[in-house]
């Protein structure tokens, strides 16, 4: 499976942080630009910010008139856990907004913002147009313009993410606690995206199951020539395709196909593979690809040979293609 992108903030740098097991690899803000991290004093009964991150308790809170004289396009935002809601308008581009436990709403309007992360137990609604979006676990949010690209991401099957969108959205994808691609679509209609507890509730005909960007897709009978090494009267192994796994896994798929099991093995062959949607416990062609180098320089975006190589080659080699 593809990795979570990088966060690009500040955060990157403190260790503990580093260590949450949500986090990929980070790294700090670009150069020239500052992280701003905005709490809720308490006993001043008001927002305070500090231009660092993470919070000094030593520090000295400054008040909020200088935070809007300060910031400037490119700049970084966190806003940390908070029993008070905040409604926060810059006019000013932001290559970073993070909500990070905020418990309580926090509204936060930029005209554009780069990469936009919502972290567990936290309650947003965000204005203005967003480049890259991450939302995990149980977040709550809305996102009231358009996003290019949207990750839902779970560490734990007991935590649910509820997302709904007021624009439009490119591509839309939800991971779970095991890295397994639950799915992958594109083209979400104006004020159409809704899930709800982890579940995609938008209508099938409000979003394509392909990205209309990329360059044509084989066809399914060029895909199933190209397997046909492989395939034992018209099927794969169980090594690489299970009915019932894949069936099971994708709740989507269920509402489209119902029992008809050639439809959910055309699905797999033709979108499923280059969607990173997992065929069986032990095979998933995209973590195939990510895992080995040597496939990827040879194969590149020919998903299907993936298949064929790790069924001729890869299960003798002992190869991982576990999801």
């Amino acid at each position: 499976m593809k990795k979570i992108r990088k966060i690009a903030f500040l955060l990157a740098v403190i260790c503990c942080v580093a260590s949450v097991p949500c986090f990929g690899p980070l790294k700090v803000s670009a150069e020239g630009s500052k992280t701003y991290t905005l709490k809720y004093m308490e006993d001043r009964g008001e927002w305070r910010f500090q231009a660092n991150y993470p919070w000094d308790e030593k520090g000295t809170p400054r008040e909020m008139y200088y935070f809007y004289q300060e910031i400037k396009d490119g700049d970084t935002v966190v806003v940390t856990a908070s029993p008070a809601s905040l409604d926060l308008k810059i006019d000013k581009k932001l290559s970073n907004l993070t909500i990070e436990n905020t418990y309580t709403l926090a509204i936060v309007s930029a005209p554009e913002i780069e990469e936009c992360y919502v972290l567990k137990n936290s309650i947003a609604a965000i204005n203005g147009n967003v480049k890259n979006a991450y939302v995990y676990d149980n977040a709550r949010c809305t996102f009231n313009d358009n996003v290019e690209e949207l990750q839902i991401i779970e560490t734990s099957s007991l935590m649910k993410a509820n997302v709904t969108m007021g624009g439009t959205v490119g591509k839309a994808s939800l991971q779970d606690e095991n890295n397994r691609t639950l799915f992958k679509y594109y083209s979400f209609a104006p004020a159409s995206f809704v899930v709800e507890d982890g579940n995609l509730k938008t209508p099938a005909s409000k979003y394509s199951m392909k990205d209309e960007s990329e360059a044509p897709a084989p066809s399914l009978k060029e895909q199933k020539k190209e397997l046909a090494s492989v395939m034992v009267n018209g099927r794969l192994p169980e090594s690489v395709y299970k009915y019932e796994y894949y069936k099971s896994t994708y709740s989507d798929l269920q509402k489209a196909f119902g029992d008809d099991e050639e439809s959910y093995l055309n699905h797999f062959i033709q979108f499923g593979l280059k969607e990173g949607r997992s065929g069986s416990e032990t095979f998933n062609a995209e973590a195939y690809r990510n895992r080995y180098s040597d496939l990827n320089a040879t194969f590149g975006n020919d998903w299907a040979a993936y298949v064929v190589h790790y069924i001729n080659f890869g299960i003798a080699e002992k190869r991982n293609a576990a999801p």
